[in-house]
């Protein structure tokens, strides 16, 4: 995508999120609340999966450790900066000056809903929808690119396929 289509799509994601305050109050509790609640929920199915069926257990665990620790990598060499420094935005509360591409929560969210999805889809559908949820937050906020959260998802994906494959 072209750098400079990102920048405005994410100014104006931003500018929604800010303009409405119960937008931007939704958008805070799900970028604040979000990697708590995936963590639970993913500790919770790893347990399930431990005790009903090994099998999947690996490819479960696995496909999301992957997902974050090339996310964490990719950042090491991508190197971009957030859109609240170079678009010169309000950052969140707590906002930290690191690097933002690809988006890690978007990343592990994505992969965890995924992997979710193996093992019940109702619940894990659900799971997508909060972790789409979690994406236009981390935009909305100013903390990452349109582009940034749509690699954390590519990435998600990719070891999610691998993971399933690997299972055949």
């Amino acid at each position: 995508m072209n750098l400079k289509l990102d920048a405005k799509i994410t100014l104006a994601l931003y500018n929604s999120v800010r303009r409405h305050k119960y937008v931007l109050k939704a958008a805070s509790v799900v970028y604040r609340g979000s990697p708590l609640a995936f963590f639970i929920v993913y500790a919770a199915g790893g347990a399930w999966l431990y005790v009903y069926g090994e099998r999947a257990l690996f490819s479960y665990l696995a496909a999301p450790l992957c997902t974050i620790l090339t996310s964490y990598g990719l950042r090491r060499l991508i190197k971009r900066a957030r859109p609240y420094i170079t678009l010169g935005l309000e950052p969140p509360e707590g906002g930290k000056a690191g690097y933002s591409c690809p988006s890690n929560h978007a990343a592990s969210a994505g992969a965890i809903a995924l992997a979710l999805m193996g093992i019940s889809p109702g619940f894990g559908a659900c799971a997508c929808v909060l972790a789409l949820m979690t994406g236009l937050s981390r935009v909305g906020m100013g903390v990452h690119y349109l582009t940034d959260v749509l690699a954390g998802y590519a990435l998600a994906g990719v070891f999610t396929v691998a993971a399933v494959i690997w299972m055949l």
